[in-house]
């Protein structure tokens, strides 16, 4: 993940994570959270899935 807020400021160009989980799998969509919160300058998104 910090390879990848290094890319975004080293070349400005922007980095966008798309974390899909399915619904009704909770360690995913908190292991996505987790990172999320470990990167500031990536685009993060959480995805729910069906």
């Amino acid at each position: 993940m910090k390879k990848l807020e290094k890319m975004a400021a080293d070349t400005g160009k922007r980095v966008v994570i798309n974390w899909f989980y399915e619904e009704d799998d909770e360690d995913i969509f908190f292991a996505g959270n987790d990172y999320k919160a470990l990167i500031s300058k990536v685009e993060f998104n959480l995805i729910e899935t069906v």
